[in-house]
């Protein structure tokens, strides 16, 4: 699908539901947040499977992160259906959305982790 195209659907979606045991992504979970649509996941033990949960967790979305698949289809069908709800969900995510990108503390972290990689490289023996 076209990026726009594929855009323009997260955008207009009632729900994003994360696909159990696989998960959708970073780029998926990031581009509902960016959207304002809620995204409902059933994380499993994989890293591929928690992202939506982590940010869902760091935006104080917890009620969306679920522990079973009756509870995962009673909120992605309470989140698609109940328009009051789904409102509330948008408006928290427009308000915490800065804490995901805004935050420059991973970006921090991420590039001490490779200046500390390159220096241990660049050290060893030949």
């Amino acid at each position: 699908m076209p990026e726009p195209d594929y855009l323009r659907l997260v955008a207009t979606a009632s729900v994003i539901i994360d696909t159990p045991g696989y998960g959708g992504g970073a780029n998926t979970v990031y581009d509902a947040v960016a959207a304002g649509t809620p995204t409902v996941t059933l994380p499993g033990p994989l890293h591929r499977s928690r992202w939506a949960a982590a940010v869902n967790r760091r935006l104080q979305l917890d009620e969306l992160n679920v522990i079973s698949y009756p509870a995962y289809l009673a909120t992605a069908t309470k989140v698609g259906t109940d328009a009051e709800y789904r409102a509330f969900l948008r408006q928290k995510l427009r308000d915490a959305d800065s804490q995901i990108f805004n935050d420059l503390i991973p970006v921090r972290d991420l590039r001490e982790f490779f200046m500390n990689r390159m220096a241990a490289v660049q050290n060893q023996p030949d």
